[in-house]
């Protein structure tokens, strides 16, 4: 089993190949999802070959902090020689520095990020995908979901508010948990599934306390090879208030 742990916090600083953009669209998906539109140069992306995640310079009023957050695909600007992305930031409550930036961007607003080289995507030779995301990972559930094609996949996915599922509207393969916020609402639903079939492969993002009931479990399996799943979390609510992410 493979974790990676995202850091949630750390104070921007200078990154080799980082560039600036522009906002150009700032619209609300559902009532605790916001979408920031990009438009950056063209040389720093293409749709052929979307970034793991971008980490992102976000103003508060103690400074500049990084976050890191799933673009969306890429698509050709309205200006020449610029192209555009989404960011989804999924808002929860007033604290952290992406809701309230999330809510305050306005069109023209100029944006410093870089890119991850490595890509978000699931691997081939799996006969059947299982991905379980809470509701800050959905910006990068949708992300996956997107690019799956014609793989076999389930999605579990939590909800803060009813009218959460209508972001992913258009995919059919999720199953949507009730929004109860229980921290093992994911692991309960993996538990259900009993004991997984060796061409099962299981992906997994969320916040840290969601993410380890999840981690004892496929742990059990031993018998697993550890390439067979990815889980992905950030920050723990210990030590950061639930506000707002968009990871992977």
């Amino acid at each position: 089993m493979r974790v990676i742990s995202l850091e949630a916090s750390r104070v921007a600083r200078r990154r080799e190949g980082a560039v600036t953009g522009t906002i150009v669209d700032v619209s609300s998906i559902t009532s605790t999802i916001v979408r920031v539109s990009v438009a950056l140069p063209a040389a720093s992306g293409s749709r052929s070959a979307r970034p793991h995640h971008a980490t992102v310079d976000v103003p508060t009023p103690n400074g500049t902090v990084s976050r890191l957050m799933t673009p969306g695909p890429f698509r050709a600007g309205r200006k020449p020689g610029t192209t555009v992305t989404d960011f989804d930031v999924v808002t929860h409550g007033g604290a952290g520095a992406l809701t309230p930036w999330a809510r305050s961007a306005r069109r023209g607003d100029e944006l410093r990020l870089s890119f991850s080289p490595s890509r978000l995507s699931l691997p081939s030779g799996y006969g059947r995908y299982l991905l379980f995301a809470d509701a800050t990972a959905l910006p990068a559930l949708r992300v996956l979901l997107g690019d799956a094609g014609g793989l076999r996949c389930t999605a579990y996915a939590g909800a803060f508010y009813s009218d959460t599922p209508d972001y992913l509207k258009h995919h059919d393969s999720v199953e949507w948990l009730p929004a109860n916020r229980r921290d093992d609402e994911l692991a309960v639903a993996l538990a259900s599934l009993g004991r997984l079939q060796p061409d099962a492969f299981v992906w997994a993002a969320g916040a840290a306390h969601r993410m380890r009931p999840l981690r004892v479990l496929l742990a059990e399996q031993s018998d697993r090879p550890a390439t067979a799943s990815l889980i992905t979390d950030h920050w723990d609510r210990d030590a950061h208030p639930l506000s707002a992410v968009s990871a992977s």
